[in-house]
């Protein structure tokens, strides 16, 4: 194989050193990991947030017991996620089949309805000791998350090609998560469902 043919190959995920009845395959892998955090300064720099004003109780999260959670992540950033991929490419077919996967991420913090204004005061030192009055909002979380899909496509002529695709192949589930000090559980689920397609396309 000549290098230009090689680095061509390279460049589009192919791998160039398969054996004839082989070529046309390749693959495309990627990892990602992101460490986060946010936090704001407090005036009682303490574990409870009877003093919290909406702005850091967004921030930190206050749990309905009155603890801060403090230290949470930045929204919307998984810690881990990875992307892997089979193709092939070769005379008139084109095939892909591709798996994308993060972990849980953060996707607000004291927003409706995780929110409220009866949380127990459980600072020993504050006055109001053992009331239900601390305003408190709990995160939400992003259910780590995984999708299979697949297409086909096949040039009928120089100028049109025909092909299928198919999105959540797995027919996965979404889910959102609560979060309390004592750990999460499922908020909500989203069924998005398998999405089949049919495409034909001309180019001139």
């Amino acid at each position: 194989m000549l290098e230009e043919d090689r680095q061509r190959c390279a460049d589009a995920g192919m791998i160039g050193f398969l054996p004839k009845p082989l070529r046309g395959f390749g693959t495309q892998l990627n990892f990602t990991y992101l460490q986060s955090h946010q936090s704001v300064d407090q005036n009682n720099g303490g574990t409870y947030c009877e003093a919290y004003d909406d702005f850091s109780r967004s921030l930190n999260g206050c749990d309905t017991d009155g603890r801060a959670f403090g230290n949470l992540p930045l929204a919307n950033l998984s810690k881990y996620a990875y992307n892997a991929a089979l193709l092939y490419d070769r005379g008139p077919v084109s095939a892909r089949l591709a798996y994308s996967w993060r972990s849980k991420y953060l996707l607000g913090t004291n927003v409706f309805p995780l929110q409220g204004t009866n949380g127990l005061n459980t600072d020993p030192a504050s006055p109001n000791y053992g009331q239900k009055n601390v305003s408190w909002g709990v995160p939400i979380y992003g259910a780590s998350y995984g999708e299979l899909d697949a297409s086909l496509f096949y040039n009928i002529t120089s100028h049109l090609t025909l092909g299928v695709q198919v999105l959540n192949l797995t027919d996965a589930l979404y889910k959102s998560l609560a979060q309390q000090h004592i750990g999460t559980s499922v908020f909500e689920w989203y069924g998005s469902g398998r999405t089949f397609s049919v495409q034909l396309r001309a180019t001139f």
